[in-house]
C-alpha cells in the first residue's frame, strides 16, 4: 500500500496542476508531505480539506481513499474510491483499487442472485443512489427484485441498458435440480450461472452457465475466432492446460479443457460450446471443480451441450 500511495502522490501533483487548484495547493502540499513522512492522520486531515474544496476531482478522492485504507478506515475509503472510479473511468489506478474492494463483496456471496439486499447494504453501506429496482455503488448497478439481488451490472463503457436477449439457449437440463446462483453483465457480456440447489457459486462443485458475448458479431467475432482467443488466454494463464476441440466450425464449436489445482485454486474441467448468432456470440458451458469428470458425467453434459438449440427469446 505504501508503494501505491507513493505512485498516487506524484500523479496527484500533476492532477492538481492540470485542474488549477491553486486555492488548495497549500493543503495539498502539506497533506502529501505528511503522507510521505508516514504521518497518516495528519496527512488525511489536510487531504480532507482538499476534497472539501474540490469535491469533483476524482484524483483527490482516490488519494484520500487510499490514505484512509492505509489508516484502516475502510468504510470511509470505500466511499471515496467508488466515487473516484465512477467519475474517472479511464483512471487505471482508480479502477484497479475499486475492483479490489468490490471483489470482497463478491467473494462473500453478497452479490449472488437471491442474496438479501439488506446484507449487502449492511456490509457495503448505503448506496450512492437507490431506485425502485437498483442500488448504485460507484460504477456498479445492483439490480434487485423484492428484497433479493437479481443481477450485477458493471456500467463502465455501457451506453444505456444491457441489450435484451434476442435468442436464448434451449436445453434438456433438468432445471428443477438447479437454481440461478449469479447473474452479471458488462459492456461485452451477459452471463447467468446455475448451481445445484443448496450450493452457492463460490463453493459449488459444479456449475453450468449461459452467456451472451454482446455485439461480438458486429465486431467481426465468430464462434471459432472467440474459441481461439479463449484457448490462447487460458494457455497464458495455465501452462499445464489440457485442451481438446470436439467440434470445429466457423459458427459452431464445442471444446473442453482441464487444469490441475494450483496456488490455492481448485482443479477445473469444463465443456463449452460457442455459437454465432445474428448479433451476439452465445456460449453454454458446464464446469466441474475437480481434476476430471466421470465418464458418465462427461457423456451426459457433452450430449446436453451439443444438443442445445438457440431459440427466439419471448
Amino acid at each position: 500500500m505504501r508503494r501505491n500511495i507513493a505512485v498516487l502522490l506524484l500523479a496527484t501533483v500533476v492532477a492538481a496542476q492540470d485542474a488549477d487548484v491553486k486555492a488548495v495547493k497549500v493543503s495539498l502540499d502539506k497533506g502529501l508531505a505528511a503522507m510521505r513522512a508516514g504521518e497518516t492522520d495528519k496527512g488525511i486531515a489536510y487531504l480532507e480539506q482538499v476534497v472539501k474544496a474540490k469535491p469533483r476531482i476524482a484524483r483527490f478522492r482516490l488519494l484520500l481513499g487510499a490514505s484512509y485504507l492505509q489508516a484502516k478506515r475502510n468504510g470511509e475509503a470505500w466511499r471515496q474510491i467508488r466515487l473516484a472510479a465512477k467519475w474517472a473511468p479511464q483512471d487505471r489506478q482508480a479502477q484497479q483499487l475499486f475492483n479490489r474492494l468490490w471483489s470482497v463483496f463478491d467473494r462473500a456471496g453478497l452479490l449472488n442472485s437471491g442474496a438479501p439486499v439488506a446484507a449487502l447494504k449492511k456490509t457495503a453501506g448505503e448506496p450512492d443512489k437507490q431506485s425502485r429496482e437498483r442500488l448504485l455503488y460507484g460504477p456498479m448497478s445492483v439490480e434487485f427484485r423484492g428484497s433479493a439481488v437479481h443481477r450485477v451490472v458493471d456500467t463502465r463503457g455501457l451506453r444505456g441498458p444491457v441489450p435484451a436477449a434476442k435468442r436464448i439457449w434451449h436445453t434438456d437440463v433438468d432445471v428443477t435440480t438447479w437454481r440461478i446462483g449469479h447473474r452479471a453483465a458488462n459492456r461485452s457480456s451477459d452471463i447467468v450461472e446455475w448451481v445445484q440447489r443448496g450450493d452457492i457459486v463460490q463453493r459449488a462443485p459444479a456449475m453450468f452457465s449461459t452467456q451472451r458475448l454482446l455485439g461480438a458479431v458486429a465486431r467481426g467475432g465468430t464462434a471459432k475466432s472467440l474459441m481461439t482467443r479463449i484457448h490462447a488466454g487460458l494457455k497464458r494463464m495455465y501452462p499445464t492446460l489440457e485442451w481438446k476441440t470436439i467440434k470445429d466450425g466457423e459458427d459452431d464449436v464445442v471444446f473442453e479443457w482441464r487444469v490441475p489445482a494450483a496456488h490455492g485454486r481448485p482443479p477445473q474441467h469444463e465443456i463449452a460450446r460457442l455459437s454465432t448468432g445474428k448479433v451476439d456470440v452465445h456460449r453454454i458451458a458446464y464446469v466441474a471443480r475437480k481434476k476430471s469428470m466421470t465418464k458418465t458425467e462427461r457423456a451426459q453434459w457433452l450430449k446436453s451441450i451439443s444438443n442445445a438449440r438457440l431459440v427466439d427469446a419471448r
